[in-house]
């Protein structure tokens, strides 16, 4: 997407919910977090990897949902990838992501891909 201009984010779950963390500071107004927010918000394409490895502290897990929130009602200009890693068979109501997650993900608004093979980083 970037070599055709197009902004794009790629992270990885717990780094996404580590960035906006640091930023969060309840005594401060100016703290950064609301310009940390909007950026996401408003990238045109975010990539967020191993979704499979969301823990969250409930703040955290508040924010992400909003964060999914705020993305899906905005799927006409906004794009948001997310790479989970199952077992053959297993589904996403099978694993520890939140239900409005996994709502939000099977709703038939997206598209979910299955990519099989083997784990390239067991591999070397």
């Amino acid at each position: 997407m970037r070599a055709c201009g197009v902004e794009t984010q790629y992270t990885l779950t717990t780094v996404l919910l580590d960035y906006l963390r640091a930023a969060f500071d309840p005594d401060h107004e100016a703290s950064g977090f609301d310009a940390r927010w909007q950026a996401l918000i408003d990238i045109p394409v975010l990539c967020i990897d191993e979704l499979d490895e969301y823990t969250a502290t409930d703040w955290a897990s508040v924010r992400f949902k909003m964060l999914l929130d705020y993305r899906w009602r905005d799927l006409g200009s906004k794009r948001t990838a997310f790479a989970v890693n199952l077992k053959p068979g297993q589904t996403l109501e099978q694993t520890k992501l939140p239900e409005k997650v996994v709502s939000r993900l099977s709703d038939g608004r997206g598209r979910i891909v299955a990519v099989y093979g083997s784990d390239l980083r067991m591999q070397r």
